[in-house]
């Protein structure tokens, strides 16, 4: 999923800074507002694409800092399913479902791993895994990273 919202940050960037150069530099030459349209589409896109990187950046170090400082627990998968809200080339990815329980205040809390793009399954049975390791922020359990690292071969 990261390397999909980065290729479409960089794609749409990419095509804003062209269509907003094109609109200027027709504009200017032809002296004809119309290509001001241009201009605008073109920054509409360019705007777009900077959002999906800048929200890119944000959750890759937000997920680093969490594995570095964040409090380390012990979730237990309760299963694996297809995540039906993104699809790529037709299909979607697999994430790994995990539940713990916050000893602090009894609660139940469910985890979802990062977009896996191939079946995680035969490798959890391998590695004999019944939990993984999820880094949170201990104030606040909505922010977490789901570590796979140990289980699964890289997701890139």
């Amino acid at each position: 999923m990261i390397k999909v919202l980065r290729w479409i940050g960089i794609l749409f960037s990419a095509i804003g800074a062209l269509f907003t150069a094109v609109g200027v530099f027709i504009a200017n030459a032809e002296r004809d507002p119309f290509f001001l349209i241009f201009c605008a589409v073109g920054i509409l896109f360019f705007v777009l694409g900077v959002g999906f990187l800048c929200f890119l950046i944000r959750h890759t170090r937000e997920r680093a800092r969490l594995l570095v400082e964040g409090t380390r627990i012990y979730a237990d998968i309760t299963g694996v399913r297809m995540d039906t809200r993104f699809r790529f080339n037709g299909r979607h990815p697999l994430v790994i479902d995990c539940q713990a329980r916050n000893p602090e205040d009894g609660r139940v809390y469910v985890f979802h791993s990062e977009g896996i793009w191939y079946d995680p399954r035969p490798y959890l049975e391998d590695a004999g895994a019944d939990t993984l390791p999820v880094y949170v922020d201990p104030g606040n359990y909505r922010r977490y990273a789901v570590d796979v690292s140990d289980v699964l071969p890289e997701l890139g």
